[in-house]
């Protein structure tokens, strides 16, 4: 018999997390790999199946990367492949999870747990290959429990990272001034730990916590660039307004951001948005501080990542070892399409099954041959390559001495990684790449080349440049100046050519950045927005008219979040129609989206609506802009 897993990642910890359940259900099973497709073929007959049916249902995390599954009557081959180990950046498993709440387990409340197959590994890591010794775990010795579950335990078989309350990495938690301090090496102590943080937070005090994943600040109210933690996930839909899919996502193993639509009254009131970002707990000190914070009736905190401990708190809580931190991802859901838009966590490090020759780097990240296959990892990390050629991002400084460095751009290295994560090199395609500058890209004959792009303005002119576009402009120029003299000093003391068209559109529209920009756009509650001028003039995008735009509606007093709504939606129209034009003349058989801004709800939705391709190829496992062109750069 065979199970077949719909599963997009290339990645393998599911494959290694099924084989270790078939190990602990004491049936025999091969696994492998068929497109999209986990594959897994085991004897119907075997006395053990009902056995491990029934702890595939209870214990195999569910993924974002997860499809349909079921099971076929066949005797067909499959070729299995070599998992690799590499440390994963993930959430835990549920068994991790139903140990650290177990009160007879050996690690009842203690953090650091998780296994092979789940958790926090690159915290820990420091070198290839994935091997105890080159962790910072190294100084610390396994107790004769935790070496004889590493022979026994098919979650934890040899696992560099094993540890438990017995063997322990000890915390602390202390105040500001650091006057009173208890130490954690038993049940009752780590347990109390996470009960002083939580009443920390009940009394309205700010706990400052050394993850897994770096350091938190948690707080009862909202903090700046605050998340939300989901503390109780049995009452998230008290607060928030969730599709099934976005559940689904927001408790994976992945464990990613998502922005939801608040239908809570009071976070809309504390926060001023009625969309807000929200995250499950992750690691272990989250987990068992939302686990506190549940069973004192609180459903949710507020959180943000911070870099250091030289920060305002009144309690700490932290460990005396050094730790690897990534960015926290966030993931886009749209009814037609779901990608990452931005982050590194539960992502990186990657391992592919064909091996390279060449060496990609972008961003810190570097893609290299490793054990027969593509690691992609920091470059600080990854193994030493004897690659014939290095190619690098727009000339990015790099420590490698090489005869044979090329380099490659931004928006043709996140092209081509769409072409690539969805294997359609035989076919042609367009595609445009929306981050602070837009580019058109074409890709035909197994070459990738820049068709148009929106090119640079001088910011620091462009009021001068709008009292020359017509008729009337100086006017609108000047009564803005009147009105408006803030804005407009901001304006000038913008130096130099600039890409970053939509910051200065969030200067002048009175917002402040585009991040806000775009998240303004996303609370606008109306059906349609006005007409901004977007087009070309003298083979370029004609910013004058677009930001003469913005200012007409701004001095008319337009409702805020609406002229927000309607940059956003007037760029879908005209990036959808310049796409569809190339396309109508290249004959392309596909259309590729890429870059940070294709991650707003109103401009995909409009895209989405206007482009005359029935569905656009975007990452599927890397993220939409930046992380995504050390794997294009492969290919380049």
């Amino acid at each position: 018999m065979v199970l077949e897993i719909d599963f997009s990642s290339k990645q393998n910890y599911i494959q290694k997390y099924i084989k270790a359940i078939a190990k602990y259900s004491n049936i025999d099973i091969k696994i492998g790999r068929e497109e999209d497709k986990i594959v897994v073929l085991f004897d119907e007959k075997s006395e053990n199946v009902e056995k491990f049916m029934k702890n595939l249902q209870d214990l195999l995390p569910y993924s974002l990367f997860m499809g349909k599954s079921g099971y076929v009557v066949s005797n067909r081959e499959i070729n299995e492949v070599k998992l690799v180990d590499i440390p994963l950046s993930l959430g835990l498993c549920p068994n991790c999870i139903k140990e650290m709440l177990d009160v007879e387990s050996r690690r009842y409340y203690y953090p650091f747990t998780f296994c092979s197959n789940c958790g926090g590994h690159y915290a820990f890591f420091e070198k290839y290959p994935f091997i105890r010794e080159n962790t910072y775990l190294s100084p610390f010795k396994n107790c004769e429990k935790c070496e004889n579950e590493k022979q026994n335990n098919p979650f934890r078989e040899e696992f560099a990272l094993i540890s438990c309350i017995e063997c322990n990495i000890p915390i602390r938690a202390e105040n500001r001034k650091a006057s009173k301090t208890l130490w954690a090496n038993d049940k009752g102590e780590y347990k109390k730990v996470f009960g002083i943080a939580a009443a920390s937070i009940k009394n309205g005090e700010k706990v400052l916590v050394k993850t897994l994943f770096g350091f938190r600040l948690f707080c009862k109210t909202p903090v700046e660039d605050q998340n939300i933690l989901i503390t109780n996930a049995n009452r998230v839909s008290n607060h928030f307004l969730l599709l099934s899919q976005e559940k689904h996502a927001l408790f994976s193993i992945e464990k990613p951001i998502i922005r939801a639509t608040v239908s809570n009254e009071k976070i809309k009131e504390d926060t001023g948005t009625s969309v807000a970002r929200i995250k499950a707990p992750d690691e272990g000190f989250t987990l068992l501080l939302a686990k506190e914070l549940s069973m004192a009736g609180i459903d949710y905190i507020y959180y943000r990542d911070v870099k250091e401990e030289n920060i305002d708190y009144d309690i700490l809580i932290t460990f005396d070892l050094p730790i690897n931190t990534q960015e926290e991802c966030e993931y886009f859901i749209n009814k037609n399409a779901k990608f990452f838009a931005k982050g590194e966590r539960s992502l990186f490090p990657k391992i592919f099954e064909n091996a390279i020759d060449t060496v990609s780097v972008a961003k810190g990240y570097a893609a290299v041959g490793f054990e027969g296959k593509t690691l992609i990892d920091k470059i600080d990390k990854v193994p030493k390559s004897t690659a014939v050629e290095v190619k690098v991002l727009d000339n990015e400084p790099i420590e490698i001495e090489h005869s044979n460095i090329k380099s490659f751009s931004a928006d043709k290295a996140a092209f081509l990684s769409v072409i690539a994560e969805n294997n359609v090199f035989d076919k042609s395609a367009v595609g445009v790449y929306f981050s602070k500058n837009v580019s058109f890209m074409l890709y035909s004959a197994k070459r990738a080349k820049r068709v148009m792009e929106f090119g640079k303005y001088n910011a620091a002119a462009i009021l001068d440049d709008i009292k020359t576009l017509r008729e009337g402009s100086d006017r609108l120029v000047e009564n803005f100046k009147k009105r408006f003299e803030d804005i407009c000093d901001q304006i000038s003391r913008i130096e130099g050519e600039r890409e970053d068209f939509l910051n200065t559109a969030a200067i002048i529209a009175g917002i402040g950045s585009e991040e806000e920009l775009a998240n303004r756009a996303l609370q606008f509650a109306g059906k349609g927005g006005v007409a901004i001028d977007c087009g070309f003039r003298e083979g370029k995008f004609d910013y004058s008219s677009f930001f003469a735009s913005i200012m007409s509606y701004k001095l008319a007093d337009i409702d805020e979040l609406l002229l927000c709504y309607s940059i956003f939606e007037s760029l879908g129209d005209f990036i959808a129609s310049v796409v569809n034009e190339i396309r109508e003349k290249t004959k392309a058989k596909n259309v590729v989206l890429s870059g940070k801004y294709i991650a707003n709800q109103v401009f995909f939705s409009r895209f989405s609506t206007k482009l005359t391709f029935a569905k656009p190829l975007i990452n599927r496992e890397f993220p939409c802009d930046e992380q995504n062109f050390v794997y294009g750069g492969i290919f380049v």
